[in-house]
């Protein structure tokens, strides 16, 4: 929008008022830009339909005073453009934005709280312990902690042919930030493969 710096000292009412005329109209059409426009008959004008974000790449954290959060958005760990939140008095922006999403049997995601889950498989046929890292990698965040929650879920399946059930009992033990244990019991043999699904959750 090019605004009119009118009216100014000494113009005559009849220099002005058409420049100003087409600030108002500016200013309608941009205001309804995203919203419902201002003179709508459903009652509705002015109220917000949607929200666009044109500077994506600013990549710097907006700052929040007492008793106001923000959202904002950046580029994001996965390297394409994402939201992030920031709550009040400045507080520390989450290394991912909570509309990042690695959705597969390996993966993970950030809550706008901050909270971050992180989910995987692991492939076993024998019992005993086994130590795995969380799922890592450049483009995948870190638990700041050792996670709060874990989760593990064993497979049971019928053999083939069907003489008997293969089975796998697990439960964790040991972990940090990065990696877990399981110990496992199975009698899974003859090259049978079964998987574990775990799920993990953190800061």
């Amino acid at each position: 929008m090019a605004y009119n710096d009118v009216p100014l000292a000494a113009q005559r009412i009849k220099d002005s008022q058409a420049p100003i005329r087409q600030n108002f109209q500016d200013i309608q059409t941009d205001f309804s830009a995203n919203h419902v426009p201002i003179d709508d008959p459903s009652g509705n004008g002015g109220k917000q339909q949607f929200i666009q974000f044109p500077n994506v790449h600013i990549d710097a954290d907006m700052p929040t005073a007492v008793g106001e959060v923000g959202i904002l958005p950046k580029t994001g760990f996965l390297g394409a453009p994402a939201l992030f939140f920031r709550a009040e008095n400045n507080a520390t922006v989450p290394s991912t934005g909570f509309t990042e999403c690695v959705a597969a049997a390996v993966g993970w995601t950030r809550l706008p709280c901050g909270i971050l889950i992180k989910w995987g498989v692991v492939s076993v046929n024998s019992s005993g312990s086994i130590t795995r890292n969380f799922n890592t990698g450049p483009t995948i965040p870190v638990f700041a902690t050792t996670p709060f929650y874990y989760q593990f879920t064993p497979e049971r399946v019928t053999a083939t042919p069907p003489t008997a059930t293969i089975y796998i009992d697990s439960f964790g033990g040991l972990q940090s930030a990065t990696q877990f244990t399981m110990y496992i019991t199975t009698n899974a043999s003859g090259g049978n493969t079964l998987s574990v699904r775990w799920l993990a959750i953190g800061t």
